[in-house]
């Protein structure tokens, strides 16, 4: 896919995950905001596709996918039954207008495996290929996983304080337990180690176009630098200072990278 293209799709539906939806919420209704947010998740999932298996293969991309919706999945059911992994919670009615499965709405291992996803290529800013091929090594895959936790710090205080699940035993951090974010650590680990052993430890990347090697750390740091508006309205002071942080280190790298 051609970069303005990519790019005319990419930055209205990034700035319309926050900006639309808020807007929708107070002007129309929950139900029309929770559908819009549905139709995003779509576009964003068609998108990455299109990179995904122009830049992984067919084969690699699928898998990487499949192994973080069923994986991440399989965790949250185990969070949410039985208190492992996360610590013990439950989704509300609120959480997601699409049906659950074991008390686990299926809109959320959608998003896990959009976050991996981006989350991969944002760590490729920092961990760069030789000749096209990637190793998917220990760092890479701790620095993955460390990103995407970044990421959660951001969002979950968001959403917790929206009332889209409950903590029974609430944490320090805007009611969120330091389980939480342990587990995210270790679902992404699981994700990629899993994606390691089926794929291999080399990875030949194919970018045809310069920004093919940017486009998913672009949109990972552009869903940070939007929540900072959400954070600083509903108070969350901490998420909303690693939102800007995280937005200027990853922007900066991306310049950085291009400009070489």
């Amino acid at each position: 896919m051609p970069d303005s293209i990519f790019l005319s799709i990419l930055i209205p539906l990034i700035l319309s995950a926050i900006f639309g939806y808020r807007f929708l919420e107070r002007t129309k209704s929950y139900a029309a905001a929770e559908r819009l947010r549905i139709i995003q998740m779509l576009i964003f999932l068609l998108l990455f596709g299109f990179h995904g298996m122009e830049t992984l293969g067919l084969f690699p991309f699928l898998t990487l996918l499949f192994l973080g919706f069923i994986l991440s999945f399989i965790l949250e059911y185990l969070g949410v039954n039985r208190g492992w992994i996360f610590g013990s919670y439950h989704y509300t009615n609120t959480a997601c207008p699409l049906p659950s499965f074991g008390g686990v709405p299926l809109c959320f291992p959608v998003v896990w495996s959009g976050l991996i996803y981006a989350g991969f290529w944002t760590a490729l800013l920092w961990l760069p290929t030789d000749g096209g091929a990637l190793t998917l090594s220990w760092n890479f895959i701790l620095l993955t996983a460390v990103l995407v936790t970044i990421l959660d710090l951001i969002l979950d205080p968001i959403a917790v304080d929206e009332g889209r699940w409950i903590w029974k035993k609430p944490g320090r951090y805007y009611g969120i337990p330091w389980t939480n974010f342990a587990g995210w650590l270790l679902t992404v680990i699981l994700v990629l180690t899993v994606f390691r052993f089926i794929n291999g430890p080399l990875l030949i990347l194919n970018t045809p176009t310069v920004g093919a090697r940017f486009y998913p750390g672009f949109g990972f740091g552009m869903l940070a630098a939007i929540s900072t508006r959400v954070c600083l309205e509903r108070k969350l002071i901490i998420p909303a200072i690693l939102s800007v942080l995280t937005a200027i280190v990853i922007f900066g790298r991306i310049v950085f990278l291009w400009m070489v």
